[in-house]
């Protein structure tokens, strides 16, 4: 069985990030054509993911096979309304495996390091927004025990 490593994104990530990034986006445009990728899409995420790694509210997780990415994980500290408890919660904005050669139990080990990294944080919640279209993805969450919240509601105007 191949060994899986995660470990912390570095600058020198981002453009293999960038690329499983947009693959996956491209996806996820298939199913629900609402969001849309821009001319230079992969070009504008990883001159925000430079920032990101630099803020301390975020972490990006990558997993590596045999040398190569095999999928990577974005976690936020989101702050919840004022005077609400908890305060603070984790929010994954982001989750994604090489869609041409899955590796099984990826997506879980980003997980299992995004969440040691949220508890040093002293967070104890996460918060996450899984596609609606997405049925693998609807099911790795609820296998990790999450449950239904709030619904994102979307309004052209």
């Amino acid at each position: 069985m191949d060994q899986i490593t995660v470990r912390l994104a570095t600058p020198n990530d981002l453009n293999a990030l960038a690329d499983m990034w947009y693959e996956n986006k491209v996806i996820q445009q298939q199913s629900d054509a609402r969001l849309t990728l821009i001319a230079g899409a992969k070009a504008h995420w990883i001159a925000e993911a430079a920032l990101w790694l630099e803020n301390v509210r975020c972490s990006i997780w990558l997993a590596v096979r045999d040398g190569s990415l095999a999928g990577y994980l974005v976690a936020w500290l989101q702050d919840m309304p004022s005077g609400m408890q908890p305060n603070c919660v984790g929010c994954i904005t982001d989750i994604a495996v090489d869609p041409h050669n899955p590796t099984v139990g990826a997506s879980q080990l980003l997980l299992g390091s995004a969440r040691i990294w949220l508890l040093e944080q002293n967070i104890t919640h996460l918060i996450v927004a899984v596609p609606h279209r997405q049925p693998v993805q609807q099911a790795f969450w609820r296998g990790q025990g999450a449950k239904p919240w709030m619904d994102l509601m979307w309004l052209k105007l």
